[in-house]
């Protein structure tokens, strides 16, 4: 997962930021963005399996 791709959530397009910090993973989602929060260091498949 790449920050500017589109995914589809329940009908909506929304943008995605991965945004790297130290905590536990999380997403939160907005007007019209993604946010997923992610350890600094996972790769991508990382990133698709939390």
């Amino acid at each position: 997962m790449v920050s500017g791709e589109s995914h589809y959530f329940l009908g909506r397009r929304y943008r995605l930021s991965v945004m790297l910090h130290d905590g536990a993973p999380k997403v939160l989602i907005q007007k019209k963005l993604i946010e997923l929060h992610v350890r600094r260091g996972t790769d991508a498949r990382q990133r698709e399996i939390s």
